[in-house]
């Protein structure tokens, strides 16, 4: 597995881009100790490009959160899709770790599927508008 790791302020923007299993935890963990260790705080993890996280995958996460709390810090999960969302969902201690939707969360009004389906509100452009709070908060750079 490989992790990209970008930095955008005081945040570390980790970008695993294979399985986080038993196979590749320790990569997750020593990338995350050794940026801990050089002083960084705030991380997000970008799951986008995980298709598949196990127990102890899921573990790391946990560590890595622990850890940056534990220095002040913290840290927030993107991009979390499929089997990884119904993971960090039926896993009671995984409640507390925050993660964004893709754009759910920064939309001035939700999207609603019609037979499995979204189709954008007839308005000019691609039709959707942001919730300029929302997005301001949400922002990293």
């Amino acid at each position: 597995m490989r992790i990209t790791t970008r930095l955008r302020r005081d945040v570390a923007i980790l970008e695993p881009d294979d399985r986080v299993t038993v196979e590749t935890e320790p990569q997750l963990t020593e990338t995350v100790r050794s940026l801990i260790e050089c002083g960084q705080r705030r991380f997000v993890l970008d799951l986008g490009s995980v298709p598949y996280i196990d127990s102890v995958g899921l573990g790391a996460i946990v560590g890595a959160y622990t850890a940056a709390r534990r220095r002040g810090g913290d840290l927030k999960l993107l991009h979390v899709r499929g089997h990884n969302r119904h993971l960090l969902a039926v896993t009671p201690t995984c409640h507390w770790i925050e993660y964004l939707d893709v754009a759910a969360p920064i939309l001035a009004e939700p999207l609603r599927p019609v037979d499995g389906a979204i189709a954008a509100p007839a308005r000019p452009g691609i039709g959707l508008a942001w919730d300029e709070s929302t997005v301001h908060r949400y922002a990293i750079g």
